[in-house]
């Protein structure tokens, strides 16, 4: 089964490298990345100074796949 890695920024901007994994393919790996960011949300939107969290993820020679990315635009009327 092929090996996977993720890391997270989380809304407050906490890093968290290399979490492994094994899925059968790189489209169940960016799936279980956007649980992974729905969980990152459900702890509260992202914040500034980044408006953003992310979950990278990379195969099993760390070289990067995806980025999903969560952003908190403000928009001045």
């Amino acid at each position: 089964m092929p090996h996977f890695y993720f890391t997270t920024v989380a809304g407050d901007g906490t890093i968290q490298s290399q979490i492994p994994a094994e899925f059968d393919n790189a489209e169940l790996a960016k799936l279980e990345g956007r649980r992974i960011l729905a969980n990152l949300a459900s702890d509260g939107l992202p914040r500034e100074p980044l408006d953003m969290m992310s979950v990278e993820i990379y195969d099993a020679d760390r070289k990067p796949l995806f980025e999903l990315r969560l952003a908190l635009q403000e928009i001045v009327k």
